[in-house]
């Protein structure tokens, strides 16, 4: 068991006041991996975001452990604004900014950015334009944009959704090396249930209102997923 880094205590999570997840009580340590899984509307990008810093709680302690802990996003395609004509390299220096600062020039780090798209298997398309990258090759330069910050804590939101087969594959295998090799702590939300359950270590399971989390055998069973699906796992 590894050590706490970031705890939720009583955790009231929504927006303009409205309760979107009442009373989370949640502690990720060292070295998870997180599955974050539930139906469409339950909650998983909201808890995502309070874990990254961006959504403030109505009410309760959301408690850092680990000073200075270093935490990396990683959104929904489909939020990135594509109007807007920047390179791979050019997304990728913007998870720069929080380090350096967002008026400071990132030039002298761009080798660090070239080494974030090698690592993720983009080396070479540094110039080529985001919009006209394929889905697969858009999520790794996202990643690429959360990695390059050297995050402790890496969460992502649907990280493997429009991906084909061998794409959802070559990525989850990453996540896993990047879990395994290096120590980093994953949180991936998800509504590919199977793909989760197959690499991620604990469940976090979230549906009318609840959030339970534990090891992955105590969160997927047959009673668990017809409260929270409203059928058990292979179906009944």
């Amino acid at each position: 068991m590894g050590k706490p880094t970031l705890e939720f205590r009583d955790v009231y999570l929504g927006y303009r006041g409205e309760v979107i997840l009442p009373s989370v009580n949640l502690v990720i340590e060292e070295g998870d991996f997180i599955g974050i899984v539930g139906p469409n509307g339950a909650g998983k990008t909201t808890l995502l975001r309070a874990i990254a810093g961006i959504l403030k709680p109505l009410k309760g302690e959301i408690i850092i452990h680990k000073p200075n802990l270093a935490i990396g996003y990683v959104p929904q395609r489909s939020l990135l604004d594509e109007t807007y004509p920047l390179t791979a390299l050019e997304i990728v220096c913007m998870g720069l900014y929080r380090k350096v600062g967002l008026l400071r020039s990132v030039r002298k780090y761009i080798g660090k950015a070239r080494e974030a798209l090698r690592v993720v298997g983009l080396e070479g398309i540094e110039g080529k334009l985001y919009r006209e990258l394929s889905g697969g090759q858009k999520q790794k330069v996202l990643l690429a944009r959360a990695l390059v910050s050297e995050p402790e804590i890496l969460l992502l939101d649907e990280p493997i959704t429009d991906l084909d087969v061998a794409s959802q594959k070559s990525m989850m295998d990453f996540l896993s090396q990047l879990n395994k090799e290096r120590g980093m702590t994953i949180l991936l939300v998800s509504h590919l249930l199977d793909v989760v359950a197959e690499r991620a270590e604990k469940i976090v399971m979230l549906g009318d209102g609840r959030v339970v989390s534990g090891k992955k055998e105590e969160i997927l069973s047959p009673q668990m997923l017809k409260e929270f699906f409203g059928i058990p796992l292979g179906g009944d």
